[in-house]
């Protein structure tokens, strides 16, 4: 029970990082690596 399958959640958690901004930070760095 201790260990779930919530990894990507979790490193959510972690970063602090909503969908949007995320959104926001791959669209900026597909501009700079473009």
């Amino acid at each position: 029970m201790a260990k779930k399958p919530v990894l990507p959640q979790a490193t959510d958690i972690d970063i602090g990082i909503s969908a949007a901004d995320r959104k926001k930070i791959a669209e900026h760095l597909s501009r700079v690596l473009a």
